[in-house]
């Protein structure tokens, strides 16, 4: 939790800001998670991500994030989370037919697993994004809205931003992708496509 808390962070900051203390903090962190578990970026979905997107957003490496995002998603293949994340940053290296079927594998995940909840109908909102289906994504926005517990604004704001990066990478009509974000209550950002 203290290297996501730190990653999120540094996040926020342009990328003028990312200054080499912050960066130094969290490769410290991420060395500490790998000293008490050498096999935790395998193991563990959320520090596979982790880790990945620190190689794919700070570090400038999503050829290596794929990598870590792939090993982890193989120690485990019920992670529809790691699934996005593979097809996302497939999507991002211009590798369209892989990202496609493994946002297909993202959705066959969910299917499996019966999951009810706001991350598996975001998944699946931005996996139907990335196949084209606009409908299936409306659908899962739907649904995840319908939810008697209100979406907190850092959870709006994740959502929007996965649909937006899709949606951009997949060639999605701007009208589209800011109806999609209508359903789930965001505003489209001036300047993001």
């Amino acid at each position: 939790p203290l290297a996501e808390a730190s990653m999120k962070r540094l996040l926020e900051r342009d990328a003028a800001a990312m200054d080499s203390a912050a960066r130094a903090e969290i490769e410290m962190l991420l060395d500490t998670i790998r000293e008490l578990d050498d096999n935790a970026y395998k193991a563990s979905p959320e520090a596979a991500g982790l880790l990945a997107k620190y190689l794919r957003r700070v570090a400038g490496n999503p050829r290596q994030a794929l990598v870590v995002y792939q090993e982890g998603l193989a120690a485990n293949p019920n992670s529809y989370y790691l699934a996005d994340l593979v097809a996302q940053t497939q999507l991002e290296q211009g590798m369209t037919e892989d990202a496609q079927a493994s946002f297909r594998l993202a959705l066959t995940i969910i299917e499996r697993l019966d999951e009810n909840n706001i991350w598996s109908h975001a998944t699946a909102a931005t996996a139907c994004v990335g196949l084209g289906d606009l409908q299936g994504a409306r659908r899962h926005l739907e649904s995840l809205v319908a939810f008697s517990q209100p979406l907190s604004e850092s959870q709006v704001d994740s959502i929007a931003r996965g649909i937006r990066e899709v949606a951009k990478r997949s060639g999605i009509a701007t009208g589209d992708e800011a109806g999609l974000l209508e359903v789930l209550g965001a505003r489209r950002v001036e300047g993001v496509r």
